[in-house]
């Protein structure tokens, strides 16, 4: 290569670069071994190419310079981010000292090496980190088949990648793997969402669909928090009859204390299928000052995220086999884990349920406590077919109240009474004339 000047031709004789075998003086040596010989070549000293009829008896580039009739060269330092990695050796046709013109050429070249040194540097950085995270990303999906996009990215941000590809790069490396469809892609459709403000306002509670294990059924509890969609339970249970509802909510409140209310569909054993409005298990919330909600009959929306959670808990590991139910709870809990703590959720901007999750303030009690009334009151006890004297005539409490207390607030100024299990209004009826 030759750089043509007004004041002569500059041409490039060789390069050096530190940690590479090049070719300094007929020397093969790393530029790192040559010591106190840089001093004087990084300063531009300038050296006479010397006059001999023999080129075979020069080295290499004294041969180079002989026959690009060079008469003098020098070295100027190629510099990335402060660091010298080599230098580059130039020549000149005319004899004796180079031209403050030359040197400064010269130096230009040389950061242009630099450049052009340091892009190549940063391309290769570049295809080499894109592989390796191209790498990582298919063993994110492999580990977690029903993971898309966006959740492995949250996932590389979270380990610090540093150059974070797009949503849809990420696409693009799952179907250039075959890990993903385009059936698959079409599923997923946006959720219309809604929330409580804090923790424990609201728990959702549901059963998912039972299933074979090689010896029983598998009936999966679930409990998630409305707010921070934090799994508070996921339990193997053989059956879905209240005791065994029971037995699990009681290990839930002890672990994450009592919420405001429970959302719960209509469904046994959390409601009625006949004409009462409460069941044993609403009675027992009731006394622990828990409300036990209801979703709107045939609107499983109403418990959209217990939909999208049981959704989740199929496509991530319901497929797999189990021998019983002990195999079931520790594959549950391992599961749990990671959805509460590692698996990115959309809803949150792609944080974890846990980092979103606080406990309960309210303990739970070992005893239920005594139900109270108001003063102006009256107390009746519920008959064991589920109803209480009042006014000359029977009134239907619910079976679910038999034996316990309830309180009646006479006529009101509208010509109404209540009737009320603690601080909870049961009824509201006309009052007898």
């Amino acid at each position: 290569m030759r750089i043509d000047l007004a004041a002569g031709t500059i041409t490039l004789l060789a390069t050096h670069v530190v940690g590479e075998l090049r070719v300094w003086l007929g020397l093969h040596a790393p530029l790192d071994m040559l010591g106190d010989a840089l001093a004087p070549l990084v300063r531009g000293q300038i050296y006479q190419v010397p006059d001999l009829a023999d080129l075979s008896e020069l080295p290499p580039l004294l041969r180079t310079a002989q026959a690009e009739h060079v008469r003098g060269y020098c070295y100027v330092p190629i510099i990335i981010d402060a660091e010298l990695i080599g230098l580059l050796a130039l020549g000149s046709g005319a004899p004796g000292m180079f031209s403050d013109e030359q040197l400064d050429i010269a130096r230009e070249a040389a950061d242009q090496l630099s450049i052009a040194m340091q892009q190549a540097r940063l391309q290769d950085q570049i295809k080499c980190h894109a592989a390796e995270l191209e790498q990582r990303v298919v063993l994110i999906r492999t580990e977690h088949p029903a993971w898309g996009a966006r959740k492995i990215r949250a996932i590389l941000n979270r380990e610090g990648s540093q150059l974070l590809p797009a949503t849809s790069t990420i696409t693009g490396i799952l179907h250039r793997h075959g890990l993903i469809s385009a059936h698959e892609s079409e599923q997923h459709e946006p959720w219309k969402r809604f929330e409580r403000a804090t923790p424990n306002e609201l728990w959702q509670m549901d059963f998912k669909g039972h299933f074979a294990t090689d010896g029983s059924r598998c009936h999966p509890f679930t409990m998630i928090d409305d707010h921070s969609r934090y799994a508070l339970a996921l339990q193997a249970c053989a059956d879905e009859r209240m005791e065994t509802v029971r037995e699990r909510l009681i290990r839930t409140f002890k672990t994450y204390g009592l919420p405001q209310a429970i959302l719960a569909d209509n469904g046994s054993p959390w409601g009625s299928a006949g004409h009462d409005s409460h069941t044993e298990l609403s009675v027992w919330l009731m006394r622990m000052n828990v409300r036990l909600l209801h979703g709107r009959p045939h609107h499983p929306q109403t418990q959209g995220k217990e939909e999208r959670f049981h959704r989740t808990l199929k496509a991530e590991i319901l497929n797999e086999r189990f021998y019983d139910l002990d195999h079931c709870q520790k594959r549950f809990d391992k599961w749990r884990t990671i959805y509460n703590w590692d698996r990115p959720h959309q809803a949150l901007a792609m944080d974890v349920p846990g980092k979103n999750y606080r406990p309960s303030a309210r303990a739970y009690p070992e005893q239920l406590p005594e139900i109270v009334f108001a003063p102006d009151m009256q107390i009746r006890k519920v008959d064991d077919g589920g109803r209480v004297r009042w006014q000359g005539r029977d009134v239907r409490i619910g079976r679910a109240f038999a034996g316990l207390p309830v309180g009646v607030r006479p006529c009101l100024p509208d010509g109404s009474y209540e009737i009320y299990f603690g601080s909870e209004l049961l009824l509201k009826l006309p009052c007898e004339d």
